[in-house]
């Protein structure tokens, strides 16, 4: 396996300045350019802002019934 050298991406340069020449992997400038990738790019996942597509009722009970609580007798 051949080792080539990282670029670093077109982020918003808010804290991180690239370093001069390529990155290497495993290297202190890789592990920054990571975690700010991570942190800037981050999208968390909100289900109840998705646009979901309407579904017909029975298709809809389906779904649902295995969120519903049991009732205590």
């Amino acid at each position: 396996m051949t080792r080539q050298p990282l670029t670093f991406p077109n982020l918003p340069a808010e804290e991180v300045t690239p370093p001069e020449g390529p990155i290497c992997i495993g290297s202190d400038d890789h592990k920054k350019l990571f975690c700010h990738t991570l942190l800037s790019t981050f999208d968390p996942y909100k289900p109840a802002v998705v646009d979901w597509p309407k579904l017909a009722p029975d298709a809809l009970a389906r779904l649902t019934r295995f969120m519903r609580k049991p009732a205590h007798a």
